[in-house]
């Protein structure tokens, strides 16, 4: 079986390759391309290889390995410590320092230092991120309740980060980031010493300086010599940089193959004299800009194939222009509101409105303040009545008790600030909650994601009721996700995970084992799922480690 010889295959042929072909009377092994198709991002590369190797029957543990050693790579392209003055240049400022804040939180957490390739990684990620968001794309991670359950402690971290990057960029990220960011907090560089065989990258242009130029600033940028260039004056023969172009090409070229961007003229047949000479492969770039050898030489580095490199290059000056319209769905009335309600007009209750807007971190997307004034109670009454049946209303800020259905917290505790942490708390939670439910819905396969989540929080909230024992923030999350995963699992006919020393943990705790079984029964009848016995010990934990998973 080739799995039982993974290692000593990627060894020999690497991981890049779809298909290898041997003949007994060939000396060399033919490898498969990569598909045109190739996606052009770490979530959609990842997508991708989780549809191949799923088509393959691989098991989750190797599954789980490639996305790993996928990430891996994607780290390991830096080379050397980021001069972070430079590194501004490539890399929006405003994410350099939301960087340096999310590196401080997650090594104070997490008791570990994060390596400088990690943490240009992570820079370079969050911009992708940006970027994928702003042109309208999903950011879905295929495994994020196994990321969740494997790393408890890196994703709760994660957790957090989302909420930093949230308030930094004034982006809604969805929850499936969460499960991204966990990777670059686990996976540490030492463990990325494998030389993979990459691509070369060669600038030519005309006249005196100007490919050494765009190299000098792409090399010191990306602290690396990776990118060679050849300066072609205006008075010196063309067949002479030819030699001088074959001559460098047989040094950084590989089996791999070369990228060659140039300006003009002559230079743009350099690239098919250069493959028939050495027999590798070689595209050519024409009308060579700075940006355009940055992308490719970071991206040559990185360990991306010829043609996932040349067509992302060749891409930049169009996917420029693909951001532009994006305008109409930001209209949309957001989900959740607040109500900031007076009796002394709307002026007032305007205030109160500012002050919470001031006070608190939240999503202008998904949540408002709506004020309220008091002077006629019916007309104020229905208005709230139209506002809970358009949208989820959270709490109300009066001294008035409006709604007995609705939690009211008075205008002395908001204005002298008792009552604002129990507010953001809340925002949190819902707007996490919004952010799930998109994220589920892409996520789940045999279930609604919108449906099941509902159906657990009902279920979640029975169980801390019974219990008196109420979950926190990054311990709810988990149950809600972990609970509609194993109810998209179950309904799937997978298998349940076992549960390491279940006998004794259930003897210890037959209590809460008959509690929590008990509330899970509508979910059962529901779903038409049986929990199985390991199911319940893994809900059990949620509750018996509140507090240590915060």
């Amino acid at each position: 079986m080739a799995k039982d010889y993974r290692q000593e295959l990627e060894e020999l042929i690497g991981t890049e390759h779809k298909c290898f072909v041997v003949q007994p009377s060939e000396e060399s092994i033919w490898f498969g391309g990569e598909s045109e198709n190739a996606a052009d991002s770490v979530y959609e590369k990842i997508e991708q290889k989780i549809y191949e190797l799923q088509n393959q029957g691989v098991s989750e543990e190797e599954l789980e390995f490639d996305i790993e050693h996928y990430f891996t790579t994607f780290i390991k392209g830096v080379h050397q410590r980021i001069n972070k003055g430079d590194m501004a240049r490539i890399i929006d400022p405003i994410i350099i320092h939301l960087v340096e804040d999310i590196v401080r939180y997650a090594e104070a957490k997490l008791e570990k230092i994060l390596s400088q390739k990690v943490i240009f990684g992570l820079a370079l990620h969050i911009q992708t991120s940006k970027e994928r968001l702003s042109q309208g794309k999903q950011i879905v991670h295929p495994h994020i309740n196994s990321v969740r359950l494997k790393y408890k402690k890196e994703f709760a971290v994660a957790l957090e980060c989302v909420r930093m990057i949230e308030e930094a960029l004034l982006m809604d990220l969805p929850i499936g980031e969460a499960g991204y960011l966990t990777m670059f907090f686990v996976l540490d560089d030492e463990s990325m010493q494998e030389e993979r065989e990459t691509i070369g990258v060669l600038v030519i242009t005309h006249g005196s300086g100007g490919a050494t130029a765009m190299v000098d600033v792409t090399n010191r940028l990306l602290v690396t010599q990776y990118a060679r260039a050849i300066d072609l004056p205006l008075e010196e023969d063309s067949l002479v940089v030819l030699e001088q172009a074959i001559k460098t090409a047989r040094e950084i070229g590989s089996a791999a193959g070369l990228l060659l961007l140039v300006d003009m003229g002559s230079l743009l047949g350099f690239g098919e004299i250069i493959e028939k000479e050495l027999g590798i492969p070689v595209k050519v770039v024409p009308m060579v800009s700075t940006p355009h050898v940055i992308e490719a030489t970071r991206k040559a580095m990185l360990g991306h194939s010829l043609d996932e490199v040349y067509r992302d290059v060749v891409g930049i000056s169009m996917g420029q222009r693909e951001e532009l319209p994006k305008e109409v769905a930001d209209k949309a009335v957001p989900a959740l509101t607040i109500v900031a309600a007076c009796l002394s007009g709307e002026g007032s209750a305007l205030f109160l409105k500012k002050l919470l807007e001031s006070k608190l971190r939240y999503d202008e997307k998904l949540l408002e303040f709506v004020p309220l004034q008091l002077m006629d109670k019916a007309q104020a009454k229905s208005r709230l009545k139209k506002l809970k049946e358009e949208r989820t209303v959270l709490c109300v800020v009066s001294n008035y008790m409006l709604d007995r259905d609705l939690r009211c917290h008075s205008m002395d505790d908001v204005v002298n600030g008792e009552a604002l942490s129990d507010i953001q708390q809340l925002i949190d939670l819902e707007e996490a909650y919004v952010k799930m439910k998109k994220s589920l819905r892409e996520h789940l396969k045999m279930v609604r994601g919108q449906d099941v989540l509902d159906d657990v929080r009902t279920c979640v909230a029975r169980m801390e009721e019974r219990l008196g024992n109420k979950l926190v923030f990054d311990t709810r999350i988990g149950a809600y996700l972990h609970i509609c995963c194993l109810v998209d699992r179950l309904k799937a006919g997978e298998r349940s995970v076992a549960y390491t020393d279940k006998v004794p943990f259930l003897a210890e705790n037959r209590k809460l084992y008959s509690l929590i079984r008990h509330e899970l029964q509508p979910l059962e009848d529901k779903y038409d799922v049986v929990f199985s016995e390991d199911d319940v010990c893994f809900v059990m934990n949620f509750f018996i480690h509140n507090k240590t998973l915060a």
